[in-house]
C-alpha cells in the first residue's frame, strides 16, 4: 500500500475543515468565513520554501507566525467563557484560564507579543462570542493552513501547475466527495431549522424563537 499522496493529504484537510464548519453551532456562512480567516492569520509569517515574509505588518514577533495558544486562550476560551451563564462555574473557568496564561507566558520566557495577542484574541473572541461566530472553526483553519498550503504546492509542483490529480487520485477524489456531502448536509440541516423555527413562530407569534 502506498503512502497518502499530496493531493490525498490535501483533500483530507479540506474534509476536516469542512466537518469543523459544519459542526460549529450558528450560522454556516459563519462558520466558513471563520475557517477562512483563521486560513490566512496562518500564513502570516516567514514562507518556508521562499523564505519571503508574509501578512507580517512589520511586527518582527510573527516571524514564525502566528502563535497557537494565543488564538486557543484567547479566542477559543474568552468565546465560551462569554457564553457560559453567570455563575460560580464561569469564574473558575475563567480563573483557570487566566492561570492558564500566565503559565504559557512564563513557559516561553515572559513573551510579551503572546501576552498582547492574547489579550487581542481574547476581546476578538467575545466580540465574535456576541456576533454568534463561533472561533473554533478558526482556530483549526489556522493551524491546519500551513500543512494545506504545502500539500498544495508540492501537488502543483509534481503536476506542472495542474488541479487534475485532486480528481484523480481515488483517496482524494473520495475525500472531495466527502466533503462536499457533508456541506450538502450542513446546507439542508441549518434550512431545515430555520424552517422549523419560521414555522413555530407563526404558531405561536406571542413566544420568542
Amino acid at each position: 500500500m502506498t503512502d497518502p499522496s499530496p493531493p490525498d493529504y490535501f483533500s483530507w484537510i479540506l474534509l476536516y475543515l469542512t466537518g469543523a464548519a459544519a459542526l460549529a453551532s450558528g450560522s454556516l456562512l459563519k462558520a466558513v468565513a471563520m475557517v477562512i480567516l483563521g486560513m490566512l492569520l496562518g500564513l502570516a509569517g516567514t514562507d518556508i520554501n521562499s523564505g519571503v515574509k508574509r501578512f507580517m505588518f512589520d511586527i518582527p514577533a510573527l516571524e514564525d507566525g502566528m502563535n497557537a495558544a494565543s488564538v486557543l486562550m484567547g479566542a477559543l476560551g474568552i468565546g465560551l467563557w462569554a457564553k457560559l451563564p453567570q455563575s460560580r462555574y464561569r469564574t473558575g473557568f475563567l480563573a483557570l484560564l487566566l492561570v492558564g496564561v500566565i503559565a504559557i507566558y512564563w513557559w516561553q520566557d515572559y513573551d510579551n507579543f503572546f501576552l498582547v495577542s492574547t489579550i487581542v484574541f481574547g476581546l476578538a473572541g467575545y466580540l465574535w462570542a456576541r456576533l454568534k461566530c463561533v472561533s473554533a472553526p478558526l482556530y483549526f483553519g489556522m493551524v491546519y493552513s500551513a500543512a494545506m498550503e504545502e500539500q498544495l504546492r508540492r501537488m502543483l509542483l509534481l503536476s506542472r501547475g495542474s488541479f487534475t490529480p485532486l480528481l484523480v487520485h481515488p483517496l482524494s477524489a473520495t475525500f472531495l466527495t466527502l466533503a462536499l456531502i457533508v456541506l450538502i448536509l450542513a446546507v439542508l440541516r441549518k434550512t431545515r431549522k430555520t424552517t422549523i423555527g419560521g414555522d413555530e413562530a407563526q404558531r405561536n407569534p406571542g413566544v420568542p424563537p
